[in-house]
């Protein structure tokens, strides 16, 4: 198992693994990026995988971007991107003439 309450994906140059915890599944919402030593796949992890921020922080070279799913990362780490959403409603669906 790789991770017991979050998703993970690789990033797009397939040299960090990104981990990605949600507010509505956990305690926080944050990314994880762990650079991935060689070709190896994933980064060393405990058998029974990963269920917090705090544990995957530990690990070497590990990034942690709070308050923010789905980030991106860059070369070595050193940027980040990330994408925001926010809506605004009608909710009392006053007509306007």
């Amino acid at each position: 198992m790789i991770c017991g309450a979050c998703y993970f994906r690789w990033s797009d140059d397939g040299k960090t693994g990104l981990f990605t915890f949600r507010a509505m599944e956990g305690p926080v919402d944050a990314t994880v990026a762990v650079p991935l030593s060689g070709r190896a796949m994933l980064p060393s992890l405990p058998p029974d995988g990963v269920r917090t921020v705090d544990a995957l922080a530990k690990l070497p070279g590990a990034l942690v971007i709070p308050g923010r799913p789905w980030a991106a990362v860059g070369r070595g780490l050193r940027a980040y991107t990330y994408y925001k959403v926010s809506a605004h409603y009608n909710i009392f669906q006053i007509p306007l003439q």
